[in-house]
């Protein structure tokens, strides 16, 4: 099964504070330093749940206080193959990673306002999706 986008984000942000050798309060307090005043050990810990979304904003001082980088952070894993959106429907984690280095790819197009997702089926996944 795919991993939800959310959930990706909190795998990248737990991993990049490890990589980095901090706990979650040094994060916090280096999130506040950047002016996100809201930011605790527990905002941190919700995060990393996926039970927190993050906001643009949080991303980009996400990066700077992790060193890394706002794709990093943004990224699927090598081996997801697909993520989901909140509405059900995958995206392929390629599809994820050429839009953050590349553009736009074409996978997702738009009969007025309805999606069209140009993914193959999945075998055993309901073709309806």
């Amino acid at each position: 099964m795919a991993d939800n986008y959310g959930t990706v984000l909190a795998k990248n942000v737990r991993a990049a504070r490890a990589r980095k050798g901090l706990d979650q309060e040094p994060l916090a307090v280096r999130m506040r330093a950047l002016g996100y005043s809201a930011w605790r050990r527990q905002t941190v810990a919700s995060v990393e749940k996926a039970n927190r979304r993050l906001t643009a904003e949080e991303i980009l001082g996400l990066a700077l206080a992790l060193q890394t980088t706002i794709g990093a952070l943004m990224e699927p894993a090598a081996d997801d193959e697909f993520v989901s959106l909140p509405s059900g429907q995958l995206v392929r984690g390629n599809t994820v990673s050429v839009s953050l280095r590349f553009g736009y790819d074409s996978t997702i197009m738009w009969d007025g306002n309805v999606p069209r997702f140009g993914l193959p089926s999945i075998p055993g996944e309901d073709d309806s999706r």
